[in-house]
């Protein structure tokens, strides 16, 4: 499905004032929703927000030959408008966003970066850090990120397709399943890492606490 537009919606818990708020949606009780900003293109994806407010969306192209849109930046008002629009760097192509002790780390198709912010600047001014490098390219490009709170970076990496068939395999046979399958090799699996250290390789700097995952899209820590 090619992405023409994204509509960023925030959902908060309601007062009663504004408990018949829904921006179209069906919502429990006592939660509204408004529309934050809408056009901002870029293949929209995941969502951050800060503690000041500024709210930050990972961007994946439909196409290579489409335009980096980076990371969308807004700053909002005390009424949950954006005052302000900007596109930084061009980490793009992955679904992955999270921040961890003030930074927003991001990730691409292969790699996952980390911007420090230097007060409450809503653009960071200082360059990407690269924290793990070396994620094997697939036709599923998402890399869910997710953080235990005592230094553990979590990252789920999709596998190259649905299942592990024979290419050989006649045509218009039933498929028959590759054992092993290539697809468990340096893929398709969740890896820890350390949520500090920079310039990590995958797989090696890792270690793997789960195998057999198709293509996770959200990762979280409980």
């Amino acid at each position: 499905m090619k992405i023409l537009a994204a509509t960023l919606l925030l959902t908060i818990a309601a007062t009663p004032v504004l408990a018949d708020e829904s921006a179209g949606l069906t919502l429990p009780k006592d939660f509204h929703a408004t529309v934050v900003a809408e056009g901002l293109g870029g293949g929209a994806r995941h969502v951050a927000v800060r503690g000041n407010g500024d709210v930050y969306i990972s961007t994946r192209r439909e196409h290579d030959t489409d335009a980096s849109a980076g990371v969308i930046a807004l700053k909002l008002d005390r009424d949950h408008k954006v005052v302000e629009t900007q596109h930084f760097g061009t980490v793009d192509g992955g679904t992955g966003m999270r921040l961890y002790k003030g930074a927003l780390y991001v990730a691409s198709k292969t790699t996952l970066y980390r911007y420090k912010f230097k007060g409450d600047e809503l653009v960071p001014s200082a360059a990407p850090e690269v924290i793990v490098d070396g994620m094997p390219p697939t036709g599923h490009t998402n890399i869910g990120i997710a953080f235990d709170g005592k230094g553990g970076l979590y990252m789920a990496v999709a596998g190259e397709g649905n299942i592990c068939t024979d290419p050989n395999t006649p045509k218009g046979q039933r498929p028959v399943g590759l054992k092993p399958c290539p697809s468990l090799t340096g893929r398709a699996g969740v890896w820890r890492f350390d949520a500090e250290k920079t310039n990590q390789k995958f797989p090696a700097d890792g270690e793997q606490i789960g195998t057999g995952v198709r293509d996770m899209m959200a990762v979280d820590w409980s």
